[in-house]
């Protein structure tokens, strides 16, 4: 995930990168979007809380995904999912302004 590849990521073609450099996102970004991804689960299991609550946290992080290609762990972390090309990553898959 540091490097901006996962292998679900280059089985589909994308890669992950920042949104301001357009490099790999490095520990800080990664560590970032993994917490706030995970972030649902973890809150459950420490407030011990039912677990019929973690579907509904986890479409608050994944529902953005369907209008504007980036979950809240992208705009978290400051990353962009975009293509991988023969010419190299950095083609958006799209970006909203």
């Amino acid at each position: 995930a540091l490097a901006g590849w996962t292998v679900g990521k280059l089985v589909v073609g994308t890669r992950l990168v920042s949104a301001t450099t357009l490099r790999s996102p490095g520990i800080l970004a990664a560590s970032a979007r993994w917490v706030v991804s995970t972030a649902p689960v973890l809150v459950v299991m420490a407030a011990d809380l039912s677990a019929d609550l973690v579907t509904p946290l986890l479409l608050v992080v994944y529902a953005p995904i369907v209008i504007a290609l980036r979950g809240l762990h992208d705009y978290g972390a400051g990353t962009l999912v975009v293509d991988r090309t023969p010419a190299g990553p950095g083609v958006f898959v799209r970006r909203n302004r």
